[in-house]
């Protein structure tokens, strides 16, 4: 497979840190001074020119702007709608996340900001707005990584970062600042798990940067499918090893028994993002990787499978879309919607197994895994599942997940059917027109050819690198 290489910025250098900036806790090799990433020049001079903003990072002052106030009130009518799993159904982590730290956090304010007008700027097709957008977003980006106190404000960064990769993902132009954020995140995480180790005290992380990690997680798994490095998921691996974060972040106590719900989801959704990881990687690998790894990591792939379908909460779900009836629940819960979700997300990473898996070990290894085949027809029956009785959303929406069904089925109703839905959801940001146009060129070459192609491929020669 081709890969996009991840050009190398001169100008960025990773930081090491404590949460005390306590440096000699670390080795020396282990310790760092933060720098601006990029041309500092250049991020000075866009943050002077948006005079709507007035923050220090020191002490995470927050001035709201007189343009702002039209931007909250799209934020929390609109945006907040892109939150995908939850731990009820009032439970909205984007409205916690404004009212509780945004609004005391100078960087988390205007990457929300930033956010938030680039997809009011391009839905309403006001190019001024996306240009604040665009300056207002290297303003927060800059606040983030010159911020002298970014160790005592760890779970802020994490969140501010979450909220970057949301502008990037919107903007669906380009990978390197994508992929650079993600190893902003993982040198905070590295940092955090070091001071940890070394006996330093060390704030614990809450329920919201547990959630956030685990999310940037998966973002990571989809930037090495287009050259990545995975190094966010390994910190998140080695950190999970040594401490357990997202237990520590979701406390068995019974005032908080609707987010303990969220802690299997969360353990799921990190060990499919480190799976989806190893088999890009190994993909990627030169030479030839032994048929007894990739034995591995189909077992792996059907030990989930075993335990999904042991689940009384989504063996029901399971037994609907391999063998659909008329009758049909209209009822999606929080916690069945959650299931759907990491179900369809499973059937994705057996996509991309079937996708990556070399013909001569296909052929050497005994299987009782799902076809590739089947993942997207099921793929397809749980999206359809929630657009029929759930209201359009962003968050009810999965273009990663449609896309790879899209590109996988071979049914041309279902084909269809992923296209007219993402060209639906295009009135939610650009990044939807421009999958929906990437899956109806995959489509187009695969058809021709007869066989399957390499997205990465199609992305290439138009020359419109973006994450999915």
């Amino acid at each position: 497979m081709n890969v996009y290489e991840v050009p190398i910025d001169n100008g960025y250098v990773p930081a090491f840190f404590d949460l005390n900036m306590n440096f000699d806790l670390l080795n020396g090799e282990d310790s760092w001074s933060p720098q601006t990433p990029g041309n500092a020049s250049v991020l000075e001079s866009a943050s002077c020119q948006n005079e709507i903003l007035a923050a220090n990072t020191q002490d995470a002052t927050v001035v709201i702007g007189p343009e702002d106030h039209r931007l909250i009130q799209h934020y929390l009518n609109v945006m907040t709608n892109y939150a995908k799993i939850r731990s009820s159904g009032d439970d909205n982590i984007y409205s916690h996340i404004f009212s509780n730290m945004a609004l005391f956090h100078a960087p988390l304010y205007n990457a929300i900001m930033a956010w938030t007008a680039l997809h009011l700027g391009q839905t309403r097709s006001e190019p001024d707005l996306v240009r604040k957008a665009e300056e207002r977003y290297i303003h927060a980006i800059s606040l983030t990584y010159r911020d002298q106190n970014v160790a005592l404000h760890f779970e802020l960064s994490i969140v501010t970062i979450w909220f970057a990769l949301q502008f990037e993902l919107l903007a669906a132009r380009g990978v390197e600042s994508f992929c650079r954020h993600l190893e902003f995140a993982a040198d905070l995480v590295d940092a955090h798990r070091l001071h940890q180790r070394a006996g330093g005290e060390a704030t614990p992380l809450g329920h919201i940067g547990c959630r956030m990690l685990v999310w940037l997680g998966a973002y990571d798994a989809r930037a090495s499918c287009i050259g990545g490095q995975s190094r966010l998921l390994s910190s998140l691996s080695t950190f999970c090893s040594e401490y357990d974060f997202i237990d520590a972040a979701f406390p068995s106590v019974p005032s908080k028994g609707r987010t303990e719900d969220l802690k299997p989801c969360l353990r799921l959704s990190l060990e499919l993002d480190l799976l989806e990881s190893r088999i890009v990687q190994l993909h990627r690998r030169s030479g030839t990787v032994p048929v007894a790894i990739w034995s591995t990591v189909q077992s792996g792939l059907e030990a989930i499978s075993e335990r999904l379908e042991s689940d009384p909460s989504v063996s029901p779900i399971i037994a609907f879309i391999t063998k659909p009836t008329r009758s049909l629940t209209s009822r999606i819960t929080t916690r069945r919607f959650n299931c759907l979700l990491l179900l369809a997300s499973f059937y994705s990473v057996v996509i991309t197994f079937h996708r990556m898996l070399p013909a001569p070990a296909a052929m050497n290894i005994p299987s009782k895994l799902t076809s590739a085949e089947d993942a997207a027809t099921y793929i397809i029956r749980l999206a359809s599942w929630v657009c029929r009785f759930r209201p359009p959303s962003p968050q009810n929406l999965w273009p990663r997940l449609l896309f790879l069904a899209g590109i996988e089925t071979t049914d041309l109703i279902a084909q269809d059917w992923v296209i007219k839905t993402l060209s639906e959801a295009e009135v939610w940001g650009a990044n939807f027109r421009k999958t929906r146009l990437l899956l109806e060129r995959v489509i187009k070459v695969q058809s021709t050819e007869g066989a399957r192609i390499d997205y990465l491929d199609i992305m290439r020669d138009t020359g419109d690198m973006f994450i999915i």
